[in-house]
């Protein structure tokens, strides 16, 4: 039969203690990369954003209920239904490029249109 395997349960005395010890043995290789995140964290804390996150979070059902509203209105889905048609319009717009190609001798500019044609299907 297999031996039973030993169950350990880690908890460290101090745990600000075993946060050094782990910092310390970091990677060398890592620490320009560790003071880059300090930097950041603390520009975010001058900044206010860590204590603009902090209630996001702190009030995340409200936040989220008056996201939803915002979401669901009217206004709202009319803006992604026009998003939608215009990004529709863009590709087919980029299909048609991808199709037509440049002729210099249809190039010619009418009097009476006052037209530039560029493109020609193929």
């Amino acid at each position: 039969m297999a031996a039973a395997v030993e169950f350990r349960e880690f908890t460290p005395i101090d745990s600000r203690r075993d946060l050094i010890r782990r910092i310390d043995q970091a990677p060398v290789e890592h620490a320009e990369a560790v003071l880059a995140a300090y930097d950041v964290l603390q520009c975010l804390h001058e900044s206010g954003a860590l204590a603009l996150l902090r209630g996001l979070l702190s009030a995340r059902k409200t936040v989220t209920s008056h996201v939803v509203d915002v979401v669901s209105s009217k206004e709202a889905v009319t803006g992604l239904r026009i998003a939608l048609m215009f990004g529709t319009l863009l590709s087919w717009i980029s299909m048609i490029r991808r199709n037509c190609t440049v002729d210099p001798l249809s190039l010619s500019l009418s009097k009476n249109s006052h037209a530039l044609t560029l493109y020609r299907h193929i």
